[in-house]
């Protein structure tokens, strides 16, 4: 398959998640760097200086971040009090030749160590950074994507230097103009306790409710407005947009592997996204029954797949799936997924780690006495989605399915299910949308698509424009792009247009 052709099919399933994901009002802080470096603005949120910003004796900052390069040095957010020649009290955290970079005062200088080159993927994608401080154990330890990839013990373990500076994100502290993030932001929180990698792990797939203990800032754009950007803790701590006026920045639709607001209540929250390894493939393993195999490759972050267990134990017969049954019986745990993409997995179910301390499922030679469950509310009979392709022992493994956002369990019965395959949602084309000159040097047309939303992409996957379109002969100036090949994917309404552009002199 051709560069042009892959690159379509990702698209088309991107932009299917996008209307998905807007619907849901999942926002983040996107700033276009090629858009950005025509004007080079200083591009920053403050969010005041409220005295609970000094966290003193324990710190924990948190962030999930797409870098349009996380080989650069870049501070993203912090709270210093510096004309930036001499440090002596605060905090702030970026990161620098893929990995986290933190420095903390208290009030000597403390940076954490690293080596020449990080964990994190050098392709852009959305990864977890965290940076937690204790003076009472004295160090500063930093996280990807959940776990812990580098610390420092300080002495003395002080508590980190109070100031009156106010909390910046999106640049240094100290110099607006200096480190200017630009890429995709979300889930930036602040805490005034050192989170562990257990606690870290617990939440990071999963929006926060504002109230938990320690939380002192919490940003997830989902309502920020224009230039003001609330702080969801509750704190006060309400952000404003300085420079707004540049067109390189929007609240844009957020890709970062989180569950709605559902996960919440589930236990042991996972997921499989392009960020976590980079690789051909991504996974999702667990000791509590179900793993997945995803069909995410690099540079696919717009999919992932998040899920999470209702730590029930044993099986039941509640909510049987229609039908005449033998004998029905299935796991008391169901799992809950969120997924973005669409992606193609592969689902593999452990009948015994699934039943916990409980009675397990039943074990059969019989395929189709086994079935992969699915229904959208817990008030809901179970339908069938899947027989296993294959058994092995008391391992299910279900091959090339496509997950969507449901509660899942499985079940037996010694008669056969009545599979229903209505829950996979279909990309509809919409054949009626028309772009035109092609190739073309600086105006095009587009028509028959008002109030849709149009994306142009480069090859590399980066999107250089986003626009919405608002009349039903819309007219696009890409002038300022540079020549070559892109693809545009207009997105209506859950349908889907997507093509080749070529740009010429």
């Amino acid at each position: 398959m051709t560069t042009i052709k892959k690159l379509l099919i990702v698209l088309l399933v991107f932009w299917a998640m996008l209307a998905q994901a807007q619907n849901h009002e999942k926002k983040c802080w996107y700033i276009d760097y090629e858009q950005w470096n025509v004007n080079t603005p200083a591009l920053h949120i403050l969010c005041g200086n409220n005295p609970a910003l000094n966290t003193g004796e324990e710190l924990t900052l948190e962030m999930w971040v797409r870098a349009y390069t996380f080989g650069e040095n870049r501070k993203v957010l912090g709270k210093v009090d510096s004309d930036g020649s001499s440090f002596q009290n605060g905090y702030v955290m970026g990161f620098q030749n893929l990995n986290v970079y933190t420095e903390i005062w208290n009030p000597s200088t403390q940076v954490v160590t690293y080596g020449s080159a990080g964990p994190i993927p050098i392709d852009s994608a959305f990864v977890h950074m965290a940076t937690t401080y204790s003076a009472v154990t004295g160090y500063v330890r930093d996280y990807i994507n959940g776990v812990k990839v580098g610390e420092k013990q300080i002495f003395p373990a002080d508590p980190i230097t109070a100031n009156d500076a106010e909390f910046m994100i999106g640049a240094a502290p100290w110099d607006p103009h200096a480190y200017q993030f630009y890429g995709a932001l979300d889930e930036v929180r602040v805490w005034n306790v050192a989170r562990t990698e257990e606690e870290l792990q617990n939440t990071m797939f999963r929006e926060l409710q504002g109230d938990e203990s320690g939380l002192v800032a919490y940003y997830n754009f989902n309502t920020a407005n224009n230039t003001e950007v609330p702080d969801m803790s509750g704190n006060g701590n309400t952000g404003v947009l300085q420079n707004a006026d540049d067109p390189s920045w929007s609240w844009a639709p957020s890709h970062a592997p989180l569950g709605d607001a559902r996960m919440y209540a589930m236990h042991e929250p996972v997921a499989a996204w392009s960020g976590k390894t980079g690789e051909e493939f991504n996974y999702a393993v667990t000791e509590n029954g179900f793993s997945v195999i995803a069909d995410i490759g690099r540079k696919e972050f717009e999919k992932y797949v998040v899920f999470a267990h209702n730590g029930n134990e044993g099986v039941t017969t509640e909510s049987e799936p229609v039908g005449e049954h033998q004998n029905f019986v299935r796991t008391s745990r169901e799992w809950y997924v969120n997924q973005a993409g669409f992606p193609d997995v592969s689902a593999f179910v452990n009948l015994t780690e699934a039943a916990g301390q409980g009675e397990a499922l039943p074990q059969s030679d019989t395929k189709e006495h086994y079935a992969l469950l699915y229904r959208h509310s817990t008030s809901e009979a179970y339908k069938a989605m899947a027989f296993p392709t294959q058994l092995y022992q008391d391992n299910l493994i279900f091959n090339d399915i496509r997950l969507h956002d449901a509660y899942f369990c499985v079940g037996y019965s010694e008669s056969s299910f009545e599979i229903d395959l209505s829950p996979v949602e279909q990309i509809d084309a919409l054949p009626d949308v028309h772009i035109y000159p092609n190739p073309v040097t600086d105006l095009f047309t587009v028509t028959n698509a008002a109030g849709a939303q149009m994306v142009i992409a480069n090859l590399q996957g980066q999107v250089t424009k986003t626009v919405t379109i608002d009349a039903d002969q819309f007219t696009c100036n890409v002038s300022p792009l540079p020549i070559g090949i892109y693809i545009v994917s207009i997105v209506k309404q859950g349908s889907v247009h997507t093509q080749k552009l070529i740009i010429e002199n």
